[in-house]
């Protein structure tokens, strides 16, 4: 789990943290970062979470005796952390829409999808993302999870805050 933690409105410090959680238990924070802003950079924000993953990928968990295979399930975090943590465009862009092609309006200066176009519009595959297909409309560049994952698209559940409540789908 990635989110972003801001200790007060009026501090511009801001806490990201990177959580886990095996099975149903409660998160622990696994690592955390502090800084005026969001961190700078994924790839250095995200380098010792993806050596350390896979390493504990290829070699599991051994606990009481037994070894346990380690598999990243999913990524749980907010639209503004997601779009960092895959490097692609925020949530109010033309291009924002993580599972499909359909390309936003904006309308009072609120970006938002028609259904219509969203059923009818191709779909985003982890191949193309990997690719870095959507280069000039949808990525920054490649994101870190490439390197561990094969499912960049789907291991990133949609977060109902920024959908639903903030307004993309009305």
């Amino acid at each position: 789990m990635f989110t972003e933690l801001n200790k007060s409105r009026s501090s511009k410090r801001q806490f990201w943290p990177i959580l886990s959680a095996v099975n149903h238990s409660s998160p622990t924070i696994v690592a955390l970062y502090q800084g005026d802003s969001k961190p700078n950079c994924v790839k250095e924000f995200l380098k010792d979470f993806i050596d350390e993953y896979k390493f504990l990928k290829c070699n599991g968990v051994t606990h009481n005796g037994k070894n346990y295979t380690v598999i990243l399930h999913s990524v749980i975090c907010d639209a503004l952390a997601r779009s960092f943590l895959k490097n692609i465009v925020g949530h109010n862009s033309l291009h924002a829409c993580e599972r499909c092609l359909a390309v936003g309006t904006s309308t009072n200066r609120r970006t938002t999808f028609v259904s219509s176009d969203c059923f009818n519009a191709g779909k985003r595959t982890h191949d193309s993302f990997k690719n870095l297909e959507f280069l000039r409309s949808h990525q920054h560049g490649a994101s870190p999870f490439n390197k561990i994952t094969d499912q960049c698209i789907s291991i990133f559940p949609l977060d109902y805050m920024h959908l639903i409540c903030l307004g993309v789908v009305y």
